[in-house]
């Protein structure tokens, strides 16, 4: 998709690919690849290489470049190869914060979660949007993001974003909801 040179295989998409393989250079992986003609073989021959511990950053990558690809083909958003890496490389940071447990766990007021305190469907013909915002003090970063949903509670669309810096709380949650409004008037303004 990104060339238009060659046949879209997930390979090609993946690892073939000039942007994917400027990719692959940007990243701790590197790009060795031989006569492999399917991903899975290719991730085999990565395996048996004996840089098990650059897997994490491998995946993290692949689906950085599957998530470029996806952007330009049904947003027209194209991203650059060192952009890739960098947001993956961010995803899997945070994903390995969270998995060691840096963060406090949350307390809740046993009368609001016993509540009956619940998302409300829209009425008819109408869309509902949440948004919500998050700081991570040990990165010094911070999150957004949104839910919408039909009066069904159909998933319409979801999204969230992680940045660097550091903000207070209440300027996440605008943030969060200046998002929201973003995505509104692409789809309201699509041109505008």
């Amino acid at each position: 998709m990104f060339c238009n040179s060659d046949e879209e295989t997930i390979f090609h998409v993946l690892v073939g690919c000039h942007f994917a393989q400027s990719c692959w250079h940007r990243s701790g992986v590197g790009l060795h690849f031989s006569a492999e003609s399917t991903f899975a073989d290719w991730f085999k021959a990565f395996l048996s290489g004996g840089r098990v511990a650059l897997v994490d950053e491998l995946l993290m990558v692949a689906w950085g470049i599957w998530k470029a690809r996806n952007e330009l083909l049904w947003q027209g958003h194209s991203s650059q190869a060192a952009d890739v890496v960098r947001v993956a490389r961010s995803c899997h940071s945070s994903w390995l914060l969270a998995q060691e447990n840096k963060f406090e766990p949350l307390l809740f007021d046993a009368t609001v979660v016993g509540s009956s305190v619940c998302w409300v469907r829209p009425p008819p013909g109408k869309l509902k949007i949440n948004t919500d915002g998050a700081i991570f003090e040990a990165t010094a970063q911070y999150g957004t993001g949104m839910v919408i949903r039909d009066c069904q509670g159909k998933l319409i669309e979801a999204s969230s974003s992680l940045h660097s810096g550091a903000c207070q709380p209440a300027v996440a949650e605008v943030l969060s909801v200046k998002e929201a409004l973003n995505w509104l008037s692409r789809r309201i303004c699509p041109m505008g």
